[in-house]
């Protein structure tokens, strides 16, 4: 059957992730929210969003831009503010937040990207709460790990266990100085020297596990347009069973990971989108979106992005990879 799959994308580190919705190479869901407000659709209030989407699903093949990592997928825009928003608006509560999460396992979306966190050592419950009834509705929810360099920020810290933590490594492998990390990381991405889609319909180069969870939410998509029956739990260890070790880090025994040996400051590893869509398919082809329709279109993973009109490929195992870019 036909996949109906929709990302939402909330907030950013810094401002209100809303997606600019005139972007050639991204292609937005028709139901937006404006959590900050409680009203539809959603408001632009900075760049962060569209910076995000371009890294989930800038679309392959067009002679534009960027490749993004589960090309053409549908974006679910879903704005909140911040204090230090330049705008003046006053900050949004936590009761938006978790109205932002629900809203989203509501109305679609089955990957919830959450590039953001709060300045707070302790668990938010209304939030966390929001997270256990966005998995009771089949989503996967995914948040950057922080970028304070120290331990992973809330509420990704305090998530439920189903969420996936993501890290943020630099072009070598290594995890990068400003990445979240401990006990509550899950997995790591590329999070610097990062080009994606920008609010001018232009791109732009990022840094932040801003743009680390980004890819993970698209190699979600990966894996549910090959099998769309798939629970939240399994598509959680596919990806921490598919990693790759790197950095030189020391990997070891954690008897609350069941996933294979890990590390504090890398979690199980890299993720790696070719070894996750073939431990499903039994094979490696990957899904493309196509801007005109809801079925997935399965195709060879090809890694690259346009910079310059040049296309540069970086082997099989992530997308957006910027030219340069090696493991």
């Amino acid at each position: 059957m036909p996949l109906l799959f929709h990302i939402s994308t909330i907030l950013s580190l810094r401002l209100s992730i809303t997606v600019f919705n005139n972007h050639d190479d991204l292609h937005l869901y028709n139901v937006s929210y404006n959590a900050h407000t409680g009203g539809i659709p959603s408001g632009l209030y900075g760049d962060h969003g569209t910076k995000v989407a371009g890294v989930i699903g800038a679309t392959a093949n067009n002679g534009k831009g960027i490749a993004g990592v589960a090309s053409g997928v549908k974006i679910m825009p879903i704005s909140i503010c911040y204090t230090d928003n330049e705008l003046g608006i006053a900050a949004s509560t936590t009761t938006n937040f978790a109205n932002a999460i629900r809203f989203a396992a509501n109305n679609g979306a089955r990957v919830i990207n959450n590039s953001w966190s709060f300045d707070t050592s302790s668990p938010i419950s209304e939030i966390n709460n929001a997270i256990t009834y966005a998995h009771g509705k089949g989503c996967i929810v995914v948040f950057s790990s922080g970028n304070k360099g120290s331990a992973v920020s809330q509420p990704a810290a305090g998530a439920p266990s189903a969420t996936l933590v993501v890290g943020a490594i630099d072009r070598n492998g290594y995890k990068s100085d400003f990445s979240g990390y401990g006990s509550s990381l899950d997995v790591v991405a590329p999070g610097r020297e990062i080009w994606t889609t920008d609010v001018t319909g232009g791109y732009t180069c990022v840094l932040g596990t801003s743009f680390a969870a980004p890819h993970v939410s698209g190699i979600v998509a990966l894996i549910w347009a090959t099998d769309p029956d798939l629970s939240v739990w399994r598509v959680r260890n596919i990806i921490e069973q598919t990693t790759r070790k790197i950095g030189g880090n020391t990997y070891g025994v954690d008897p609350l990971r069941l996933n294979g040996l890990w590390n504090q400051f890398v979690g199980y590893g890299l993720v790696n989108a070719y070894a996750a869509v073939s431990a499903v398919s039994g094979s490696a082809p990957t899904a493309d979106f196509a801007s005109d329709t809801d079925e997935p279109v399965l195709h060879d993973i090809e890694c690259r992005v346009l910079k310059n009109g040049l296309s540069t490929s970086s082997g099989v195992h992530l997308a957006l990879i910027p030219q340069g870019y090696s493991y």
